[in-house]
């Protein structure tokens, strides 16, 4: 056995024991309250109609038939998992999978990460099991095994962690991470992005590497976005993203992704290779796809309308993700890199619009939900 597994299975026998064995301090009422302020009231209604108003722009007439052509194929090894926060005491979370929202029996969406359900040998190759219970009804994260019934769980479903295994993993090739924490007198778990448990009550951090990560979005980003869809339905509509044909073109596509570290983009077409990231031939050579870097580009600008401009990842003459949006803006390169990696998953092009109150986030419309992706201030302070 490798020493990465026999470590795993320790750390797994060692959360089982301190679960359901040792005593500790518990999250206060005043976390649990500072926990409910940080969900977001996503308005059902008012996103489906920008949404209807998003495809009518983007299909109707005068326009190219690019993307009516080629109909999104979601992904079927990538997933969104949601992750839902109880709204009664005491606070905990479950997971959903398949789903990019979980409001309802008693749990409200409380943010949304993706991450392989299918073993990826390059990409995804770390087991998490993620067990059931009930009275009261939540999930708990065992790491490095794909079962995890008995001692009261329920083997639920098994995703794939992303990045280097340690007990405390690199995220590496642009993978995302967040801590999972655990109380432990009444086994329960907790996990949100740049949120510091262990001065809130929490304890036993582990990092879980995943795809990537966002929150929906609330009434004011909404209108941030709805205000500039018809520019970006316009450039869209000459962009088709088609699925990657395989593995190989699956594993290029998403390191292309990777170089992508631009901020404000001129509206000056412009194609580069792949090679103008200093890694992507290393990591393509890794990854059983060096044969595809010779024909791997980021192009942007190939279109332009009224300032709005996309950015395509393109293989071998053909776009596997696209987002657009808007040139001369201030924008956080790895907000760009994980709405491509939406728009990988989702066979479409995604807009992309900039919060001008808060510059460190970016919303966007990811299959129907609008969502934001942003760092520490769109989790810690959602407005």
């Amino acid at each position: 056995m490798k020493v990465s597994a026999i470590l795993s299975t320790l750390m797994a026998t060692a959360l089982v024991a301190a679960v359901h064995a040792a005593p500790s301090k518990s999250p206060t009422a005043a976390a649990d309250d500072a926990l409910q302020r940080l969900v977001v009231n996503y308005n059902y209604t008012t996103a489906a109609e920008i949404a209807a108003e998003y495809a009518d722009s983007l299909y109707k007439r005068g326009h190219s038939n690019a993307v009516k052509a080629a109909a999104p194929v979601v992904s079927k090894e990538i997933l969104p998992y949601c992750v839902g926060l109880s709204s009664d005491r005491p606070v905990r979370v479950k997971l959903f999978q398949n789903q990019q929202t979980c409001d309802g029996n008693g749990f409200r969406t409380l943010w949304v990460f993706t991450a392989h359900s299918k073993k990826d040998k390059h990409h995804g190759a770390y087991p998490v099991c993620i067990a059931s219970a009930t009275k009261p009804d939540r999930s708990m994260l065992f790491n490095a095994q794909t079962k995890c019934t008995g001692n009261g769980w329920k083997t639920d479903f098994v995703f794939y962690m992303s990045g280097q295994y340690s007990p405390d993993p690199a995220v590496s090739n642009g993978h995302e991470s967040t801590m999972r924490w655990v109380a432990d007198n009444d086994s329960r778990m907790l996990m949100y992005p740049e949120y510091d448990g262990a001065s809130h009550g929490w304890t036993s951090p582990f990092r879980v590497g995943y795809r990537s990560r966002w929150r929906l979005a609330g009434d004011r980003e909404m209108g941030i976005l709805r205000a500039e869809l018809p520019k970006h339905a316009t450039i869209n509509n000459q962009v088709s993203v088609v699925p990657p044909p395989n593995a190989a073109t699956q594993w290029c596509a998403q390191n292309l992704i990777q170089v992508y570290n631009w901020g404000a983009l001129i509206p000056t077409p412009n194609t580069l290779p792949g090679t103008v990231g200093p890694n992507y031939a290393n990591d393509a050579a890794r990854d059983e796809c060096a044969h595809l870097v010779p024909k791997s580009f980021i192009r942007m600008g190939r279109v332009n309308v009224d300032g709005f401009i996309p950015v395509e990842i393109l293989i071998d003459n053909k776009v596997h993700a696209a987002i657009s949006l808007k040139a001369n803006t201030n924008i956080n390169a790895a907000y760009v890199r994980l709405a491509l990696q939406e728009s990988l998953r989702t066979g479409a092009p995604l807009p992309v619009v900039v919060d001008p109150l808060q510059g460190d986030l970016i919303v966007t419309l990811i299959s129907g939900t609008i969502a934001v992706i942003g760092g520490t201030m769109a989790y810690q302070h959602p407005i």
